[in-house]
């Protein structure tokens, strides 16, 4: 990643395809941490299932030192807070070049949103930890570009899709 742009994109895919896993699919990954992402302009793609889970069965699984959510520190059950907690702990890793880079003023309003994001997905207390959906809804209500594409002022391409 080595734009600010680019950043912004890899952010708002990680939040939807792990958001997708979880509504669709019902499943928690469990371990999710930049080695277990692929990324490319098509989007973020996760790997390795190991640690994988039924939302509605989901039992206590350690996952990877520096992404674990405090209640898996605690022997809780994984849960979708706990896949959001290690999102925020991801975009952070990964906003950390650009907050000692000179940015342009749009760029540094992106970094400031995706740090706020960061630090609401990783409260150390799940109840008011944010959801993987409010992260998404902050970032659709800060990205100019998806809501001139809701407003029919940039047409979707083949590739993309309406949230």
């Amino acid at each position: 990643i080595e734009t600010m742009n680019e950043l912004w994109n890899f952010c708002f895919s990680l939040i939807q395809v792990v958001l997708m896993l979880h509504e669709k699919a019902q499943v928690l990954h469990c371990d999710i941490k930049p080695e277990n992402l692929r990324w490319n302009k098509e989007g973020v793609r996760l790997i390795d299932f190991g640690h994988a889970q039924d939302v509605a069965r989901a039992r206590w699984m350690p996952g990877t030192e520096g992404y674990e959510a405090p209640e898996i520190l605690n022997e809780m059950p994984c849960s979708t807070k706990t896949d959001a907690f290690s999102v925020g702990k991801t975009i952070s890793k990964e906003c950390s070049p650009f907050s000692k880079a000179k940015l342009a003023s749009h760029e540094n309003k992106k970094n400031i949103i995706l740090q706020d994001i960061s630090e609401k997905l990783t409260d150390p207390n799940p109840d008011t930890r944010w959801s993987l959906k409010q992260a998404l809804s902050a970032m659709q209500n800060n990205d100019t570009t998806a809501q001139q594409r809701r407003d029919g002022v940039i047409p979707l391409n083949k590739r993309q899709t309406a949230i």
